[in-house]
């Protein structure tokens, strides 16, 4: 069977948790016997391992961070036409038994207008996403362009096979669009990330995205007041300058920049609490590869981090992500018995989240509503 990734974002160049799940995915799929194509945009940025087996194909124009600008706007158009097109003039030469995009809205239009069968994985519910992270971007403006894609949403959920879905909240939206919607959560590569046995210290790290979503602001403005601990900063992103300015003369910040997985894996045994502060999530790949290193999560209560995370007992979750709020949850927590969250945790993933048992939901989906 012939299976196509298609997503927007130039992989494999960009970090994140889209490129971990197709990266974890595939790999799995391609060690059944599939054969396995990724097409996303082009980039000039520097190109990122990705599993052997893949076939990649890069099209239309370089993708670019859009920056709000009138200028920016009218190229991200521009670059959202070509990828269309060029897609789909892939899709057509490739003849793929199925495709997975990787979201309802641009990304799934060259199916859609190409008559290509396709299957969509929603990270999380695009409508909110959009709107908040240009909100934090003090891009109001931006935000209200939101029903251009809402309409390009509706009109690909209409002819998608099959909604995939990571957790319940999801699930609850787009069943309203789409009958066939599944739940299948984000998966992680166990035999990377377990209970390595190390030394543990009581501190902090958040790994991710430096970006206004990620709500890293706060967290390191809430170090001034946890002096009696040390915040290990693993990422890049927009905010990284900003950051490295405020943190330069904090001796309980440490910025260790980009890291591998094997690196990650690491640092999540190393240290007590895994910090995710932030404004809206689909169900982060670092929150399930910090559990099943035994690395307790204190997040906000956004997307499907409260399916995973049990009040005190697989973690701890927060009612916002304001700097006295992160210092409050953290208080409470060292308080409770964290070895026994810590084993619950390593439990909780090697139970639901493995990919060995989630690869086989995806391939029923595939088989049920392939060519």
């Amino acid at each position: 069977m012939k299976i196509v990734f298609l997503e927007i974002m130039p992989y494999p160049y960009f970090i994140g948790g889209g490129k971990t799940h197709i990266d974890n995915l595939a790999s799995h799929l391609i060690k059944k016997g599939y054969q396995v194509y990724v097409i996303s945009s082009k980039s000039k940025e520097k190109m990122l391992d990705y599993p052997g087996g893949i076939d990649v194909v890069n099209v239309g124009l370089s993708h670019r961070k859009f920056k709000g600008s009138l200028l920016s706007y009218l190229y991200r158009i521009i670059f959202e036409i070509f990828f269309v097109t060029g897609a789909g003039i892939k899709l057509k030469k490739i003849k793929p038994d199925i495709v997975n995009t990787q979201s309802l809205i641009t990304t799934s239009l060259p199916c859609s207008l190409f008559n290509i069968p396709f299957v969509a994985t929603v990270h999380g519910i695009f409508k909110q996403g959009f709107r908040k992270i240009w909100e934090l971007k003090n891009k109001k403006t931006i935000s209200r362009f939101s029903f251009l894609y809402e309409f390009i949403e509706k009109y690909n959920v209409k002819k998608c096979r099959a909604v995939i879905c990571l957790g319940k909240n999801a699930f609850d939206y787009y069943k309203n669009y789409n009958k066939n919607c599944f739940i299948i959560p984000n998966g992680i590569n166990t035999n990377m990330f377990h209970d390595k046995k190390l030394k543990r210290s009581e501190d902090l790290i958040f790994v991710g995205r430096f970006t206004e979503q990620k709500g890293i602001l706060n967290l390191v403005n809430a170090m001034e007041h946890l002096g009696d601990k040390k915040l290990i900063l693993v990422g890049d992103g927009d905010l990284k300058e900003k950051i490295l300015e405020i943190i330069k003369n904090k001796k309980n910040i440490e910025y260790l920049g980009i890291k591998n997985q094997e690196e990650i894996a690491v640092l999540f045994n190393k240290v007590r609490f895994h910090v995710m502060p932030s404004e809206f999530e689909g169900l982060p790949i670092s929150l399930l590869e910090s559990m099943a290193c035994g690395c307790i999560p204190i997040t906000t209560d956004v997307g499907e981090s409260g399916s995973v995370i049990k009040q005190g007992v697989t973690g701890f979750l927060m009612e916002n992500n304001k700097p006295e709020d992160i210092i409050n949850t953290l208080r409470i927590a060292e308080k409770e018995d964290l070895d026994l969250i810590s084993n619950n945790c390593i439990k909780t993933i090697k139970e639901n989240y493995d990919w060995e048992n989630l690869t086989e939901k995806f391939i029923e989906i595939y088989d049920n509503f392939k060519k």
